[in-house]
């Protein structure tokens, strides 16, 4: 099978494809010898074939292609990024902490005797309430005893 790419699809799939490594490795640097980055190499190797040498570099050392430090930095990749991590962290933040309140208010056996619907209810009511409070003051009111 053979795909035609335009050169601004290739870029946008190069950004793509940067996020979705981001996603996988950014946690475990030096863990990237896995079959998402041997495609990932076979596609930035067509760089220059796109035109699009700016963004692709040829590393000896390393004896791969790289994404170009200028490429890292653009906005729309550091944007995304920064999108992603803010709304993950609100989300993790606010399902971690309904969980605990959850299990601070209620024993196993209560929870247990619960159907599935009342657990999610308490789950929801919860969160709820922190996504309020975080909407409303951020992390101003958050203290550590």
């Amino acid at each position: 099978m053979k795909i035609n790419f335009t050169k601004r699809e290739y870029r946008l799939l190069l950004e793509m494809m940067y996020l979705a490594d981001w996603m996988l490795h950014a946690h475990e640097p030096g863990s990237k010898k896995d079959p998402y980055h041997a495609l990932e190499q076979k596609i930035l190797s067509l760089a220059r074939e796109f035109g699009c040498e700016d963004l692709v570099e040829h590393s000896a050392h390393l004896n791969e292609y790289c994404p170009t430090q200028a490429f890292e930095e653009a906005d729309t990749i550091r944007g995304c990024i920064e999108d992603y991590d803010d709304a993950t962290f609100w989300d993790e933040l606010i399902s971690r902490l309904a969980e605990r309140d959850v299990f601070r208010k209620h024993t196993a056996e209560e929870l247990a005797r619960m159907t599935g619907e009342d657990r999610i209810a308490l789950s929801w009511r919860a969160e709820e309430s922190y996504a309020d409070e975080f909407k409303t003051n951020g992390l101003e009111r958050i203290k550590i005893e």
